[in-house]
């Protein structure tokens, strides 16, 4: 390292040190969404470390100064530690990437080097010190190993959780499960203690899942290969999400800080004495304040309070500061507008940080708890940077529609139903119908309770007696159809029907009393999380359930919704006991949907749903959002965002691509009224709503799944659970789509995997809006060969779609797992055969009128013979910006350009490339007006 290079550096970190100001909280914007926080140390003072969504490391000065930025994988970090590793006085940084590696990095940035076991995400990261002061890194995850490093990145030992007892058993759910190895168990932190001799202690928080309610500790010493105490904390509420050890009086006796990560009834703080192996519990519910619903991680820092201190607790917009003695009723709770993603202690100055908000913020802010008017300041935080962004810019949309005029070219949309909408909004509702394409609001049935119901009638063990343990079975047959037929408004009512741990919450007599009650308004009946929990009993539930209701919905304006999860719609529907569903004999009322909450296969579930719709399964699809849609993992559910700005544009791009039925959660903030922006922008036409046949942003390119493969089912549906990965078998069985439990979340995606080649997604997280660059490629059942259903009602893909794609389809045949020839006969491997897709795609792509290339949802629609609509969104879904979208022109010849609600014009007349921006947070609706009238041949 040159001395003029640390000198620039010091003298830059100095200026940012002597900074002053008077103020509580300070917010800098750093550009990125930064999802988590650290600081750290030299021989000038200190400075922030933060990591953004996308895996970014900066160094960050305490006047917001930007010292440096290393990029690393480009993949999220999970944990980060600092500390001088050298010698040198100044701090090394160690991160805990989702690429499988630990990166170790200098004082200005610099990556000195890395260790990569496998390509399982690297979930934690810690230094422990021995006797003599030698320094050793333990660091784990979920390839069920950890490691033990020397301070130069060098491996010394390989301890795998199979070596040691673990006194942990999976449930009795997997016991038939043979992809499962046991008695191991993966890491989900791991923190040193200090102890009075000079040393450390090893602290590793094991487990089975990521959504277990109970933690299993085991101590280490340094470079030790079994744990020479093991702890089960009997913690009961929730997963933890967050573990850090402070000295908080300083007497030298350290603390292990625990933060469950949970809903509002579960949000815990737990204090670990690891000598006594003693934990103390305060649940932040009992402080009786309204912390409201959502999904929060409880992170914990310590601060001053006269001669003792005070646990600064981090719960979504909510902090609490707690007495030592967790005494509820002398808790003080401060109130903000938003959450935020992270908290950290700078050692050295005392000052907090917050990393950036939930909500898409782009900021950090320093909290000075010396200063009298932090918690007022606190409490009134409006970030700038991109929070400002967004709401500016959904201001001007609001001016924006009041003056638009639909386009007279335009024919009207498609019929669209708000499911759900919350109470108190009748004048809203009055003058939205005003409005030829205004949505439908159906009613919404809030049950006191479920059926309780002689299920004896059913003549079948197991669905006689399950029951879902969450619900209360206390209702009459009389009151369920009372209070339903009383939740009906003028265009309908929807409720959920069952539950996918019980789909009988109500008698088939119940369902029919309650349609006929209607008298031909349109009822809807969610089935939530159908996932196929007891596999060999689900088909008795499908022709005693399912298929009757159906039959006697058709006959009477009424819908069997179906929110299902994970790789549902590009997976169990393509099994046969479900062969009467796809078929199509049910098209006009079965409803596929999705309950994407702690998925990681947005990207495919889409690629599904749209495939099975526009194939003719299905007439209508829906779309849902939901408080946890964020939480990827259960461990980490920052999923606390007070600006649902996600949701819109999520609805924004469902809609636009067709999505008719909306059953969206309504958040209960400070902008709760958020969301009613979609209503009003389908009502005012300013989101055209296409029908099937008008869409021409498909890829030509398709795949057909085929009977899907049993281990691709099996691990899409264990996304919670963390200890599948097998290094026998996974890195030598490459799969068309993969990595899909909970062994992978936030991890790379393959080269050849269907989410990185088709969707243009790099890993496993919450790619709600993939940017499809070459076109949405569809995923859907056999159109031809060996493997087609020719005899069903569904028709063909050919003839259900516009018409320019009747001559141009290309069909691929999968199980998931492998790609097969026409005829099912010959199986080609997913890394051999995957170039002939990518080349099918970017040759087929250029039979579209248009593609677009940039981090942008787009869809394309077409309204009349000289008018395209295209839809451009930002496709920042938790870390939204100002994004620049490359539109192509491909087989139009566009003459000009008109942003419908801004009424800028571009002229595009002889171009075959363009670039449009479009603003944090929103999207644009763009008319290409074209030189002739166009049919696609």
């Amino acid at each position: 390292m040159s001395s003029a290079k640390i000198s620039a550096f010091a003298l830059l970190l100095l200026v940012a040190l002597t900074a002053t100001h008077g103020r509580g909280v300070v917010s800098y914007d750093t550009g990125y969404t930064v999802s988590k926080v650290s600081s750290a140390a030299t021989e000038e003072g200190s400075y922030v470390v933060a990591s953004s969504y996308e895996g970014t490391l900066l160094g960050i000065g305490f006047d917001g100064s930007t010292l440096w930025e290393n990029p690393l994988s480009g993949l999220m970090n999970y944990d980060l530690w600092t500390g001088d590793l050298s010698g040198d006085g100044s701090d090394e940084i160690l991160a805990a990437n989702a690429d499988g590696a630990v990166y170790c990095l200098d004082r200005l940035g610099r990556t000195l080097w890395s260790f990569q076991p496998s390509e399982t995400p690297m979930i934690s990261v810690c230094v422990v010190k021995d006797r003599k002061g030698s320094q050793y890194i333990a660091c784990g995850g979920t390839d069920l190993n950890f490691y033990w490093l020397s301070s130069d990145g060098e491996l010394l030992k390989t301890v795998p959780s199979s070596s040691y007892e673990s006194g942990m058993r999976p449930s009795k759910k997997w016991a038939d499960d043979g992809t499962l190895t046991y008695n191991v168990h993966s890491v989900n932190f791991l923190r040193a203690i200090p102890q009075a001799d000079g040393s450390d202690v090893l602290l590793m928080d094991g487990t089975l899942t990521n959504n277990t309610k109970s933690a299993m500790f085991f101590k280490f010493k340094p470079l030790a290969s079994k744990p020479y105490k093991r702890f089960n904390t009997g913690h009961g509420y929730s997963p933890i999400g967050d573990m850090r050890v402070r000295d908080p009086d300083g007497d030298g006796t350290f603390e292990t800080l625990v933060g469950t990560s949970a809903t509002q009834h579960r949000i815990t703080l737990g204090v670990y004495d690891a000598e006594k192996d003693k934990i103390r519990k305060f649940r932040l519910q009992s402080v009786k304040k309204n912390l409201g619903f959502g999904y929060r991680v409880v992170q914990t820092e310590t601060i001053p309070d006269g001669g003792s201190f005070r646990y600064f607790v981090l719960a979504g917009e909510h902090v609490l500061l707690v007495q030592p003695s967790l005494d509820p009723k002398s808790t003080e709770v401060i109130k903000g507008t938003y959450a935020y993603n992270d908290l950290y202690k700078d050692p050295k100055t005392g000052k907090l940080i917050l990393a950036s908000s939930q909500s898409g913020g782009s900021c950090i802010h320093i909290v000075d708890v010396e200063k009298k008017n932090w918690k007022r300041e606190f409490a009134q935080l409006e970030p700038p940077g991109s929070i400002r962004s967004i709401l500016e810019n959904t201001e001007r949309l609001h001016s924006q529609l009041d003056e638009f005029t639909k386009p007279d070219w335009e024919p009207q949309s498609a019929s669209t139903y708000i499911m759900s909408p919350p109470k108190g909004i009748d004048s809203v509702v009055k003058e939205l119908k005003a409005y030829p394409d205004s949505p439908a609001f159906l009613g919404y049935a809030h049950m006191k309770g479920r059926e309780l119901w002689d299920r004896s009638v059913l003549g079948h063990e197991t669905w006689e007696e399950l029951r879902d343990a969450r619900q209360k079975y206390n209702q009459s047959h009389e009151d369920v159809v009372d209070q339903m037929v009383s939740s009906y408004s003028e265009d309908g009512f929807c409720t959920w029907g069952g539950h996918g741990t019980d789909p009988y919450f109500y008698s088939p007599e119940t369902f029919r009393k309650v349609i006929d009650a209607g008298e031909g308004r349109q009822s809807v009946f969610i089935w939530p999380e159908l996932t196929i929990v007891h596999k060999k009993d689900f088909p008795f539930v499908i022709d005693n359930l399912f298929a009757p209701l159906a039959e006697y919905a058709a006959e009477n304006n009424s819908r069997v919704f179906l929110r299902n999860k994970h790789n549902f719609w590009l997976g169990d529907i393509h099994q046969p006991i479900w062969s009467r569903f796809l078929s199509g004999e049910f098209a006009d009322v079965a409803i596929p949907s999705m309950e994407e909450t702690a998925d990681m296969t947005m990207e495919l579930s889409l690629a599904g749903r749209l495939g099975v719709w526009a194939s003719g399964s299905f007439d209508s699809w829906g779309t849902r959002c939901a408080r946890d849609n964020p939480c990827f993992t259960r461990a980490r559910q920052f999923g606390q965002q007070n600006l649902p700005n996600h949701f819109l544009r999520n609805a924004v791009f469902h809609v636009s691509y067709g999505a008719q039925y909306i059953n969206n959660f309504n958040i209960k903030s400070d902008y709760s009224d958020y969301m009613q922006v979609l209503w009003e922008l389908i009502a005012k036409s300013a989101l055209y709503v296409p029908r099937r046949e008008e869409i021409v942003s498909f890829s030509p390119v398709h795949l057909s799944m085929t009977e899907p493969d049993d281990r691709f089912i099996r691990e899409g549906h264990a996304t919670t659970t963390t200890i599948r990965y097998d290094k026998d078998f996974h890195p030598n069985n490459p799969y068309v789509i993969g990595r899909l439990d909970g062994a992978w979340p936030g991890a790379k995606t393959t080269e050849w995997d269907f989410s990185r080649y088709a969707a243009g997604v790099d890993d496993r997280r919450q790619n709600f809006l993939a940017p499809y660059s070459d076109g949405l490629v569809l995923i859907t059942p056999p159109q031809e060969g060996a493997m087609a259903d020719r005899g069903a009602p569904r028709g063909k893909l050919g003839d259900k779609l516009h018409p320019m794609y009747r001559d141009i389809l290309v069909e691929h045949f999968t199980d998931g797992r492998s790609y097969f020839s026409k005829d099912g006969q010959t199986r080609y491997p997913a890394d051999e055969y995957y170039g002939r897709v990518v080349s099918d795609i970017e040759e087929r792509a250029k039979a579209l009128p248009i593609t677009v290339s940039g981090d942008v949802a787009w869809v394309v629609a077409q309204t009349a013979p000289k008018h395209l609509r295209l839809t451009l969104i930002d496709g920042g879904y938790l870390n939204p910006s100002d994004k620049v979208a490359k539109i192509t022109f491909g087989s139009v010849e566009p003459t000009q350009l008109t942003d419908l609600l801004s009424e800028e014009r571009v002229p595009v007349a002889g171009r075959k490339t363009v670039e449009l921006e479009v603003p944090c947070g929103l999207f644009r609706f763009i008319d290409v007006e074209l030189a002739e009238d166009w049919t696609g041949k």
